[in-house]
């Protein structure tokens, strides 16, 4: 079984309407039982965090655990990994060389992975100065130990949304339902009923008896009041990506999202 990686997300403007845009233009696109999937970030393009902003870390998350079809996660972005500025004499990437331009070089978003404060950051026991790429200067903060016992940190939204993926249904096979944005820089769908995908074809799921998951990312840097959907109010909060402790509690009539965040709500 082999799956061809969508890339259109890569170079899509950060934007609602842009992002919204490519969605509705894949989902009309592909045909009935085919199943999308998503790539926001890979070896060869700049980390989501510095492409992005580390202050859209939770929010391109968000986007990408909730949207119909298979995610693709890369390795670092999960803890907000950024791109380490290699010195030239320390790069390594041939196409950079060969391009006549090293300063493209893909170096930067292929660093060790981080795993925690140690001088090798956990990733080797070699010194590393050995190491064939360096470390980012920040790893002794960002990485899987000091992630792993902040309930603020990227890594710890991660897991909280893809455990909630995990427990919902709508979220893994539902249909997607785009609606009209409630704000020009918020990105507004619905995740309906929960169909079935065996690895080759989709069915949708009975979309007139099906629950309903509601997302809402605001990709403004400004907070935005939005109304609730009235199915929704009373319902609660699944995932917050500025506070854990929200997550949990009953939706009121209106939400306020704050700057880069976005909040997943389920019906009563």
């Amino acid at each position: 079984l082999h799956m061809p990686f969508n890339f259109g997300l890569l170079n899509t403007p950060w934007t609602a309407q842009a992002v919204s845009d490519h969605v509705h233009a894949l989902e009309a696109a592909i045909p009935r039982g085919a199943w999308p999937n998503y790539v926001l970030g890979n070896h060869d393009e700049r980390r989501l965090a510095s492409r992005l902003g580390p202050e859209s870390a939770k929010l391109a998350a968000m986007l990408l655990l909730t949207l119909r079809g298979s995610p693709t996660l890369y390795y670092g972005d999960e803890l907000g990994m950024e791109d380490v500025d290699v010195p030239m004499n320390q790069r390594k990437d041939p196409w950079g060389f060969r391009s006549g331009m090293p300063e493209l070089s893909r170096d930067g978003c292929r660093t060790p992975m981080t795993w925690d404060a140690s001088p090798g950051a956990g990733f080797s026991q070699a010194d590393p100065s050995d190491y064939w790429l360096p470390l980012h200067d920040d790893h002794r903060t960002v990485n899987v130990e000091a992630e792993s016992g902040d309930p603020d940190s990227v890594l710890a939204f991660y897991r909280r949304a893809l455990a909630v993926r995990a427990a919902t249904p709508e979220l893994q096979t539902g249909d997607y339902t785009p609606l009209l944005a409630p704000h020009d820089d918020v990105l507004s769908f619905h995740r309906v009923g929960a169909g079935s995908y065996d690895g080759y074809s989709y069915q949708p799921g009975p979309l007139d008896l099906g629950r309903k998951v509601h997302v809402f990312l605001n990709f403004s840097e400004e907070p935005v009041r939005v109304a609730t959907p009235t199915e929704f109010v009373g319902g609660r909060v699944l995932l917050d990506t500025e506070s854990h402790a929200q997550e949990g509690t009953v939706t009121a009539k209106t939400i306020t999202l704050r700057p880069r965040a976005g909040v997943v709500l389920g019906q009563p």
